[in-house]
């Protein structure tokens, strides 16, 4: 999960401590959008030196409202193919090297991407 878990729209209140449990929980989603990856999931790839499988779920954003109401929630889990290992080089500088996590952080999203229809895609 390249995105960290936690909606870009509300990091924000994460981050000074609030509960977003209004919204559905800690590491809700306010839609289904794809949103900007933090370096965590690129870094482990990079370090771990193993290949890449990308996958999306669908659906997810409504288990939590679902839940409440007691009603399944169908949820649909794509696969594509493997790519990778990635790799940084490791006579980068520490900026250098951050800003390649950052590029194979939306390399990974893109994968990803192309698993979802267009209307989940967001920046992607």
């Amino acid at each position: 999960m390249p995105e960290g878990g936690v909606d870009d729209s509300l990091r924000h209140l994460t981050l000074a401590g609030q509960q977003t449990t209004l919204h559905g929980g800690p590491s809700s989603r306010l839609d289904a959008q794809l949103i900007t990856p933090r370096p965590g999931a690129a870094y482990l790839a990079v370090r771990s030196g193993a290949p890449v499988l990308p996958t999306a779920c669908l659906g997810t954003e409504r288990i939590a409202a679902n839940l409440r109401r007691l009603r399944r929630t169908p949820v649909r889990l794509i696969i594509g193919p493997v790519f990778g290992p990635l790799v940084v080089d490791e006579s980068l500088s520490k900026a250098e090297r951050r800003e390649r996590l950052d590029e194979l952080g939306h390399e990974m999203m893109r994968h990803m991407a192309a698993l979802m229809p267009p209307e989940n895609r967001g920046p992607y």
